[in-house]
């Protein structure tokens, strides 16, 4: 999705703040499996991009032609199920209420990172990345990002 002039968040950039992300983890903590999950949570959330591609496209499959309609903004809608506050929130309970899991700590973490940078760079609406707000308005491309035409 397009923001500012070329200042969109694109997976190469996902993964390069990611894994610099997991390497400070691991460096503070030494543990690898909450280093792991950060890096692994930071890039995976991007897997929600295939649910609206499917949704739009059919079955077919053109890794360019996917990267191409989601960098141009060509869809009128997204429904983009883990790019949520309301996930991170989540996450964040969970961590409080089973203290000490590094998975769930990684995973809340490497979340709120991807979330914090697509909120920052992407061309949505300060309300864009929730959940129920896009739901509210039926996932419809013009209330979750803003027109940089």
């Amino acid at each position: 999705m397009k923001g500012k002039k070329g200042k969109d968040i694109r997976l190469s950039r996902h993964i390069g703040v990611s894994a610099f992300g997991a390497g400070i983890l691991f460096k503070l903590t030494g543990l690898g499996s909450l280093s792991i999950v950060f890096f692994l949570s930071g890039v995976l959330i991007d897997l929600d991009h295939f649910w609206d591609y499917f949704r739009n496209e059919g079955l077919k499959f053109n890794l360019y032609d996917f990267f191409n309609k989601f960098y141009r903004k060509q869809y009128k809608k997204y429904c983009l199920p883990f790019h949520s506050w309301e996930l991170v929130l989540f996450l964040g309970l969970c961590t409080q209420f089973f203290p000490g899991n590094k998975i769930l700590v990684g995973g809340f973490l490497g979340t709120f990172q991807h979330l914090f940078f697509d909120q920052i760079f992407n061309s949505a609406k300060p309300l864009g990345y929730f959940f129920l707000y896009r739901l509210n308005y039926k996932f419809e491309d013009k209330q979750i990002f803003r027109n940089e035409d």
